[in-house]
C-alpha cells in the first residue's frame, strides 16, 4: 500500500498517527518507508533524526542511489525527511512524469522493495495533490466534530469527484480515522451519519468512507514527542488503535517474534518476496 495520510483541517495529528502507523507497519516486519512531506517537516525531531539528508537531497539526485542516501533510520523504520522550510517545498510540485517528482519518489520506493510507503501530507500546497496522484490509499484523519465532518466531506468530494482521474485511489480504499477523542464528543457512529448527511447535502451519490479506527486524546503521546521518545510507546490507549489499523491494512504479515524480515510476507493468500 501507498498510504498518503491527509485531511483538509489543521492540527489533526497528521504527523503523530503517520509515524505511529509507520513504526506500528516495521514492527510487523514489513519494510516500510515513511515519507514526510511537511514544511518545516518535524519527523526528524519527534524520531530523533538528523534534519538531513531529506526530500531535497533526493529531489537534487533521484534516482535508486540518490533514494538510499537521503533515507536514515530509526529502528525497523527507514524514513526520508521533508522540506526543511516553506522555500523549498516548492520543488515537490512537479507533474507525475518529471524528474524528481513525488510520484516518481514513490515508484522508485516501491521498485526498492518496499511493501508500505506512509506520505505524511500537509493539509494544503502544492505537494498535497502529487502526494494524493502517487497514493493508492487514503486515511482521511479527522478530529470528532460537526466543523472536521465538513472539511472531511468536502475532502471527500475533491478527491472522489473534482480531482477524479488524477489518482489512483478507489472509493474503497479510502478510510476515515477519529483522532483525539475526549469524552462527550462525537462517538464514530454519530460522527459517521453527520458526514453521511453532509454527503446528501453535497448531492454525492456515494456513501461516506467508513470510520476504521477511534483514537482517544492522550497527554502521554504530547509528553512522549517533546521528550524524543515513541508516541507508540507512550500511551497503550493510544497505541492499541493504532496496532489495530495496522493489522487492518496489512493483515496476515506478522512475522514470529525475534524473527529478522527475510523479504518475504503473506497477504491473505499470496506470498509476496521484496527485494532488501
Amino acid at each position: 500500500r501507498i498510504i498518503t495520510v491527509w485531511s483538509r483541517s489543521g492540527g489533526t495529528g497528521k504527523t503523530t498517527l503517520s509515524i505511529s502507523l509507520a513504526q506500528a507497519i516495521a514492527r510487523r516486519g514489513l519494510k516500510t518507508l515513511l515519507i514526510g512531506l511537511g514544511a518545516p517537516d518535524v519527523i526528524p525531531l519527534h524520531l530523533g533524526l538528523l534534519p538531513e539528508p531529506n526530500i531535497v537531497s533526493w529531489i537534487a539526485n533521484p534516482n535508486d542511489d540518490g533514494l538510499r542516501a537521503s533515507i536514515q533510520k530509526a529502528g525497523e523504520l527507514h524514513v526520508l525527511a521533508g522540506f526543511p522550510d516553506i522555500l523549498s517545498e516548492s520543488q515537490g510540485d512537479k507533474p507525475a512524469e518529471a524528474s524528481g517528482s513525488i510520484n516518481q519518489l514513490v515508484t522508485s520506493a516501491a521498485y526498492g522493495g518496499y511493501s508500505a510507503i506512509i506520505l505524511d501530507t500537509p493539509s494544503s500546497g502544492g505537494v498535497t495533490p502529487r502526494a494524493l496522484s502517487a497514493a493508492n490509499t487514503w486515511l482521511m484523519l479527522s478530529r470528532p466534530t460537526v466543523s472536521d465532518v465538513w472539511m472531511s466531506a468536502e475532502s471527500f468530494r475533491t478527491v472522489t469527484q473534482k480531482i477524479a482521474g488524477q489518482h489512483r485511489i478507489t472509493p474503497g480504499n479510502i478510510f476515515v480515522v477519529l483522532n483525539q477523542r475526549a469524552n462527550g464528543m462525537l462517538t464514530a457512529d454519530q460522527w459517521h451519519g453527520a458526514a453521511d448527511a453532509a454527503c446528501r447535502k453535497m448531492n454525492l451519490n456515494v456513501g461516506f468512507p467508513p470510520v476504521i479506527a477511534t483514537i482517544p486524546q492522550a497527554l502521554e503521546v504530547a509528553l512522549a514527542q517533546d521528550s524524543g521518545r515513541s508516541a507508540l510507546d507512550a500511551s497503550d490507549d493510544f497505541a492499541r488503535p493504532i496496532h489495530r489499523l495496522s493489522e487492518m491494512l496489512f493483515g496476515g504479515s506478522v512475522l514470529p517474534a525475534g524473527r529478522k524480515e527475510e523479504g518475504v510476507f503473506s497477504l491473505g493468500p499470496l506470498k509476496i518476496r521484496t527485494k532488501k
